[in-house]
Formats: structure tokens, C-alpha cells, sequence
């Protein structure tokens, strides 16, 4: 299978993952917030640091992609490709 982490883009509503299961794309979305800490790739697409994401109110909302999800993510691609 060709499972992959879509880009991030526009207002966050989960992290997606897109595969393809008899010639139709499909998408999972993932938004777990356990920790409510922005992944690295979160933080480099507001292109600040973690500190300039909290004192500008970044993490106000739950519209930001968490490591947890992100790690999360990156093992359902896992097993989806394996």
C-alpha cells in the first residue's frame, strides 16, 4: 500500500492520512490532543518558535496538529504499508 501523512494546510482539523484501497482514495483523519504540544512540523509551518506559538496565543484553540498525532499518524502509515 502507498499510505502517506498529507501536508499540513489552512485551518487544522486532524492530521490526514491517504491511501488507496481498490483504486479509491481514502483519508484518516487523526486529532488526539492528548498533550495539547504542537508537533515539530506544526510549529516550523507556523514558522516560529514554541515560545512565539504560546505567547501569540497559537495554542489558544485545538486547531494544531499535536505530536501525538503526528506519532500516531506515522504508525497507522506504518502498519498500512507493511
Amino acid at each position: 500500500m502507498n499510505a502517506k501523512i498529507l501536508d499540513l494546510h489552512g485551518k487544522y482539523y486532524g492530521t490526514e492520512i491517504e491511501y488507496e484501497i481498490n483504486n479509491r482514495k481514502c483519508i484518516i483523519e487523526i486529532w488526539n490532543h492528548a498533550s495539547c504540544t504542537p508537533s515539530q512540523r506544526q510549529i516550523e509551518y507556523w514558522n516560529c518558535s514554541l515560545q512565539e506559538a504560546k505567547d501569540n496565543d497559537f495554542l489558544c484553540d485545538e486547531h494544531y496538529e499535536t505530536a501525538e498525532d503526528f506519532y500516531v499518524a506515522q504508525k497507522i502509515v506504518d502498519a498500512l504499508n507493511n
